[in-house]
């Protein structure tokens, strides 16, 4: 009888486990993106998106353009002469 799946491989795989807690409302897009693909293609598409740099996360808590120079004005006003 002939032997069924794949064959041994020569090396061991390095396994990783990797675990997300995604949150509905700040995680919108990760968890559109997981839902297109059923659960047992996720290590895939992780490596996949991975491998191409094609995953959008969008950053909606970044401070504007001008908190972030009032900030570095403040720090560069406490630096002392040189």
């Amino acid at each position: 009888m002939a032997r069924r799946g794949r064959r041994p491989l020569a090396v061991r795989p390095i396994i990783l486990k990797p675990y997300l807690s995604l949150h509905p409302g700040e995680d919108d897009d990760l968890i559109a993106f997981f839902a297109l693909y059923p659960t047992r293609l996720h290590g895939a598409v992780i490596k996949q998106a991975l491998r191409s740099g094609k995953i959008q996360v969008q950053l909606t808590e970044l401070p504007s353009d001008q908190e972030v120079e009032a900030a570095l004005d403040g720090l560069l006003g406490t630096l002392p002469d040189t």
